[in-house]
């Protein structure tokens, strides 16, 4: 065996040269699995200008040097990416979502509770999600978050805390791409109000959809946002 079983570091092999090589190899890789965090699981392509040692996890649709890494973890190391595929049971902390994520069945999901509310003899699931987010605005009208409604989720609703009062609009909005308004509208911007948006019945997304927040009456200029949703997901 010249790889261990987990992590595949390689192993030292009897009368080796240049055993520095192999065990430098070894130490990159532990230092960018081990204590695993991620700058964000929100880019599809590599940032412009990464530091030394930034971590990703790959967004879908995956394009350039991430191309066909979706859901990998992206290593920036010595001026090069490096692709590290996750195994089952991973976990990493997302630091522009501040939750922890866990791999299972191929894709990262988690947040700040889940909740099993059923299961079959042969492992299929109901389970109620709730992940959050703290959302810093940027100037514009339109923000798209990095809160994401996952793939087949029955979205329950969306909850809004104004942790900072933002700046710039009279009011402000919030949804999806499809609509703005979905889950409220007119809302208050001084610190500490905050929003309860329902869905008014079962409403399910069939793709990764982003949380939306708007500016009404003016454009955002600063102001922090803590936002929530909650779901239902069936897996098998």
């Amino acid at each position: 065996m010249s790889n261990s079983h987990h992590l595949s570091l390689p192993y030292l092999q009897a009368s080796q040269a240049q055993k520095h090589v192999t065990v430098n190899e070894a130490l990159q890789k532990l230092d960018a699995l081990v204590q695993l965090s991620a700058l964000s699981r929100g880019l599809s392509s590599p940032p412009e200008s990464p530091v030394a040692g930034a971590r990703y996890i790959v967004a879908s649709g995956a394009t350039g040097e991430w191309a066909g890494w979706e859901n990998s973890l992206a290593h920036f190391e010595d001026g090069a990416w490096v692709k590290y595929i996750p195994a089952n049971g991973w976990q990493c902390w997302v630091d522009d979502e501040a939750f922890l994520a866990t791999h299972v069945g191929g894709e990262w999901r988690g947040g700040s509770a889940e909740t099993i509310l059923g299961q079959t003899p042969s492992g299929s699931q109901i389970a109620v999600h709730s992940a959050e987010i703290e959302h810093v605005v940027v100037a514009g009208t339109t923000n798209v978050t990095s809160l994401i409604i996952p793939n087949k989720a029955m979205v329950l609703g969306l909850t809004g805390t104004i942790v900072s009062a933002l700046v710039g609009p009279t009011d402000w909005a919030l949804g999806v791409g499809e609509d703005n308004f979905r889950y409220g509208n007119s809302l208050g911007v001084i610190t500490s109000s905050t929003v309860i948006g329902m869905s008014a019945s079962p409403l399910t997304y069939w793709a990764d959809t982003p949380i939306v927040v708007r500016a009404n009456g003016g454009s955002f200029t600063s102001g922090t946002i803590r936002l929530s949703v909650s779901y239902l997901l069936l897996t098998v």
